[in-house]
């Protein structure tokens, strides 16, 4: 019965989502209003999404209420879409992602109603272009994430970063949050090489066969840990984006290895 009301209570929460979105807009003509409308709207039903999937988060802030602050570039890695969620739970914020998920017919769907920046990060041509938007998004005081792996790590360790992007970071003169995400224990029991699957999406997995199998679980915990900004004032792109990586992945892999 659990899993059946997981099931319903997700595609009603979706299809009233949509129309919501929908009427942003339709009636939020200005561009910066409309997207302070749809960051908003994510950030509202996230939590609610992750209450059904039993998906529960904590915060590890070390520089308390932080990440209740305007105007940032998060870098994260990224394991699972359930990043996203729980990111946007947190506090209204856009998202990078490649053009690609914009073609897919559900999740290029929904990301395109939460606001997702989709840029074309394989050709080179584009990517001067992708920078000058998103460097606009970011001093119109947003907060921007941005997962710099480019895809979804087997939960194993953090890919290295595509550093292109945190140009944008540098020109508008933003700081960046370093943020690192895991999952620490699915029922009850710490992840593993044997449950990660449950969590993480990575490879040829599908989509819709992943998110059924996830809601058979009662109680997922997922920890973000947020580390002091790193200024980009008069810093070098490349310092950074290593110093970025070495933050998250030093963390990453000794929450792993304690697992």
């Amino acid at each position: 019965m659990r899993f059946i009301f997981k099931v319903l209570a997700s595609i009603y929460l979706i299809i009233i989502f949509t129309i919501i979105s929908l009427f942003t807009l339709i009636f939020f003509r200005d561009p910066r209003s409309r997207l302070d409308r749809i960051s908003k709207n994510t950030a509202m039903f996230s939590p609610i999404l992750l209450w059904i999937m039993g998906i529960c988060i904590k915060i590890k802030d070390h520089e308390q209420d932080r990440f209740l602050g305007n105007k940032t570039l998060i870098v994260a890695n990224h394991i699972s879409y359930v990043d996203v969620f729980i990111l946007a739970a947190i506090r209204p914020m856009l998202f990078i992602s490649s053009v690609e998920l914009s073609r897919k017919i559900f999740v290029g769907h929904v990301s395109k109603l939460g606001g997702t920046l989709f840029v074309e990060r394989r050709k080179n041509t584009n990517l001067r272009q992708e920078i000058e938007r998103i460097t606009s998004v970011l001093r119109d005081g947003y907060v921007v994430t941005l997962f710099p792996e480019a895809r979804t790590s087997d939960g194993k360790g953090v890919l290295p970063f595509k550093g292109a992007l945190f140009e944008a970071a540098i020109k508008s003169e933003t700081d960046v949050t370093p943020v690192c995400i895991s999952y620490p224990s699915i029922d009850g029991q710490n992840l593993s090489l044997e449950n990660k699957d449950v969590v993480v999406f990575h490879g040829g997995v599908k989509f819709f066969p992943h998110i059924i199998n996830l809601f058979k679980y009662h109680n997922i915990e997922a920890e973000v840990e947020f580390f002091p900004r790193i200024s980009t004032k008069g810093k070098r792109r490349k310092d950074v984006v290593v110093q970025s990586y070495e933050l998250i992945e030093k963390s990453y892999m000794k929450k792993t290895q304690t697992a």
